[in-house]
C-alpha cells in the first residue's frame, strides 16, 4: 500500500492552497485519530496506524471548492473532491477519506473498517481546532450550516456515530471523555 510521506502531505497543503485554518484542524484530527488507533492497536485490533495517520492528515485537503480549478469538482462535496485527487496515488487512503462527510453516518455500514471508522470518528470530534463532544459537535453544525428543520437528520446521525463511539471506546477501556486531553 503506498502512501504519502509527511513532506508529500505538506506539500499537497501547498499545492492546493489548504487554509491554514483548516490545516491547524486536520492536524488534531490526526493527532485524535492516531490516539485512538494506538490505543485499538494496543488492545489487540487490526489497524493500520500509517493509514489513519496519513487519511486523518489529508481528509480535508481540499475543503472549499475554490481550492480546484476543475469546474467539475466544483459542485462536488469535498470529500468527493479529495478522493478524486488521492485515488490514482493512494487509493486506499483515498476510500477513508471519501467516508468522511456527514451522510455516510445515515448509513453507517460504509463505515466498515476501523480506519474509517476511527478517521471519520475523530473528525466529528474536532471542532476547528477544539475537542468537543458529539453533540457539541452536532449542535454546533447545525449552527454553522443552518439546517433547516425539514432537512435535520442529526438524531439519526447521533445514533449512528454513538454506534461507532461505543464500539472504539469498548475496545480500548476509555470513556469518550478521554481524548479531550489530547
Amino acid at each position: 500500500m503506498k502512501l504519502p510521506t509527511q513532506t508529500e502531505c505538506s506539500e499537497l497543503f501547498t499545492q492546493y492552497k489548504t487554509p491554514a485554518n483548516v490545516v491547524d484542524h486536520s492536524k488534531k484530527v490526526n493527532q485524535v485519530a492516531i490516539f485512538l488507533a494506538q490505543k485499538l492497536k494496543e488492545n489487540d485490533v487490526d489497524i493500520n496506524i500509517d493509514l489513519v495517520d496519513k487519511a486523518s492528515l489529508l481528509h480535508d485537503l481540499v475543503r472549499i471548492p475554490e481550492q480546484v480549478s476543475d469546474p467539475a469538482m466544483k459542485n462536488m462535496h469535498h470529500a468527493y473532491i479529495n478522493y478524486e485527487i488521492l485515488k490514482n496515488n493512494y487509493p486506499e487512503l483515498a476510500k477513508i477519506v471519501r467516508e468522511h462527510r456527514m451522510d455516510a453516518w445515515l448509513n453507517s455500514e460504509v463505515l466498515d473498517t476501523w480506519e474509517k471508522k476511527v478517521v471519520n470518528y475523530a473528525d466529528k470530534r474536532v471542532n476547528n481546532e477544539q475537542i468537543v463532544s458529539i453533540e457539541d459537535r452536532m449542535r454546533l453544525g447545525k449552527e454553522r450550516w443552518h439546517i433547516k428543520p425539514e432537512d435535520d437528520k442529526t438524531e439519526k446521525i447521533l445514533e449512528n456515530i454513538k454506534k461507532i463511539e461505543k464500539q472504539i471506546f469498548d475496545q480500548i477501556n476509555l470513556k469518550p471523555e478521554g481524548i479531550n486531553e489530547i
